[in-house]
């Protein structure tokens, strides 16, 4: 019956658009695992329509989560909701797939232990969710050859837009890039808020995606909210900037687990605890030493330490 190229019957039709809707009911589930929607908010999604619906996307090494990513995104949240006519609907971490070039060749975290830590981060959160999309999507690798850290960015923000189609049929959801102010000022230092670049050249330069959304870490009068090809929210609000000032860094628990201090206050309770008891402190205080991106104080201590070890053994 499904055979019959000359005359294609209603049983043929029907068994096709059967084959086909459960190709895309496994599909969905395949999708829903890599970017969970349990603490998405159905009724700001559903009500208040004329806001903007939007997905807060914070994506990085990860190498370790710490509670200044959450930081990060709660105080956008908070900002852009109590600023701009916007509803955030959910938030999420998202690890780069890949750490080895930023680390010398070593990766002290791999793709799946640094997926544990940030759900164990997230825990606690009602609305904050991990994506894995890039770290586990055959599709996202196939095209991702061009970039240092595993597939971009703008693939996930394509996997969720697709995702949150098809749950929410006819909502209207956006995703915003949350970015630290380091990267906004080279984004900006290389023109891409000037006239004639857009968001395709982000795309391909850098990854990242537009809008484009700041807490910095210091009130910069010099960054301006930008509504161009590429859109820009940056926090100058003082209220957001003192309470995530002091955060701390992955580089700060490389450095403190280095002399043997507990990191609890700076991943929390249950992410320090897997940390500790699954021996993976050690890959990162190791990591002190090959960070290519930020290179630490501690780090030139340590390579010091070792040229006067070397120098007292003398020539080998």
């Amino acid at each position: 019956i499904k055979t019959d190229q000359d005359k294609p019957t209603i049983a043929a039709r029907d068994s096709i658009s059967t084959l086909a809707a459960v190709k895309e009911v496994e599909e969905l589930a395949t999708m829903r695992k890599l970017i969970p929607i349990d603490k998405v908010s159905t009724v700001k999604i559903l009500t208040n329509t004329s806001r903007r619906k939007v997905v807060l996307f914070e994506s990085g090494s990860l190498c370790p989560p710490h509670v200044g990513h959450l930081s990060l995104l709660n105080c956008a949240k908070e900002w852009l909701e109590a600023t701009m006519e916007v509803d955030v609907v959910a938030g999420y971490l998202s690890p780069h797939a890949d750490v080895r070039r930023k680390f010398g060749g070593e990766e002290p975290l791999n793709a799946r232990q640094r997926i544990e830590l940030c759900e164990a981060l997230c825990e606690d959160s009602s609305w904050i969710m991990v994506d894995s999309y890039r770290c586990f999507s055959a599709e996202a690798w196939e095209k991702s050859f061009e970039f240092r850290k595993g597939p971009p960015a703008h693939h996930a923000r394509k996997a969720i837009l697709e995702l949150f189609s098809k749950t929410f049929p006819g909502a209207e959801v956006e995703v915003f890039c949350l970015l630290g102010d380091d990267i906004v000022t080279m984004i900006r230092d290389q023109g891409f808020f000037e006239d004639g670049k857009g968001e395709s050249d982000l795309m391909k330069v850098w990854g990242h995606f537009s809008p484009i959304v700041c807490i910095p870490r210091s009130v910069d009068l010099g960054v301006q909210n930008v509504h161009g090809n590429i859109e820009l929210h940056y926090c100058n609000d003082t209220r957001f900037i003192s309470r995530h000032a002091d955060t701390p860094s992955s580089t700060l628990i490389r450095q403190k687990l280095s002399v043997g201090s507990g990191v609890e206050a700076e991943m929390g309770v249950k992410a320090s605890a897997i940390l500790i008891s699954s021996g993976l402190a050690k890959g990162l205080v190791d990591s002190i030493k090959t960070d290519q991106d930020k290179p630490t104080i501690a780090a030139r201590d340590l390579r010091c330490v070792e040229c006067k070890q070397l120098e007292k053994s003398g020539p080998t």
